[in-house]
C-alpha cells in the first residue's frame, strides 16, 4: 500500500531527525556504543543507536533500543536531573511501557566498574532471548 503524501512526509521528517540526532550524539552515547561493539553486538542487527520508536500515541527517539527483547536504553547524564528534564523522561518511559517497551536509563558517567556491568547484563540478556549464548 502506498503511503499519502502527508504520511510520506512525516516519514522524511522522522528519517531527518534521526540523521541529525546521530550527527549529535554525545560522547557517553559514542562510549556506551562502544562497550556494545566490544561484546560482539551487530549495529542494526542487534541494536539501534539514536532510533525512532513508533506506536500507538508514540513517536519518540531513543539513544539505544535492543528489538529482539524491546529495550530501550537512555543515557542519562547530569542535565537529566533537572526537574523538567526528570518528568519529561518519565512521561518517555510511561509511553515506552504503554507500547510494549522496557526502558533502562543509565546515568553517565560510565565508569569501568559499570561499563563490565553493562556487558554482563546485555550478553546475559540477549543470550537468554536467543537460548543460546552470546
Amino acid at each position: 500500500m502506498a503511503l499519502s503524501r502527508q504520511q510520506q512526509n512525516y516519514v522524511d521528517v522522522v528519517i531527518k531527525q534521526e540523521a541529525m540526532r546521530k550527527s549529535m550524539s554525545s560522547p557517553e552515547e559514542m562510549q556506551f556504543k562502544d562497550i556494545l561493539l566490544d561484546i560482539g553486538l551487530i549495529e542494526d542487527k542487534d541494536f539501534k543507536h539514536q532510533f525512532c520508536l513508533h506506536g500507538e500515541n508514540l513517536v519518540i527517539v531513543v539513544d539505544f533500543f535492543f528489538p529482539k527483547i524491546n529495550l530501550v536504553l537512555d543515557l542519562d547524564g547530569a542535565d537529566h536531573s533537572n526537574t523538567s528534564k526528570a518528568k519529561l523522561d518519565k512521561m518517555r518511559d510511561r509511553l515506552c511501557k504503554i507500547n510494549g517497551y522496557t526502558t533502562i536509563r543509565i546515568k553517565t558517567p560510565m565508569t569501568k566498574e559499570r561499563r563490565r556491568y553493562w556487558q554482563l547484563f546485555l550478553r546475559e540478556a540477549l543470550r537468554e532471548d536467543d537460548g543460546k549464548p552470546a
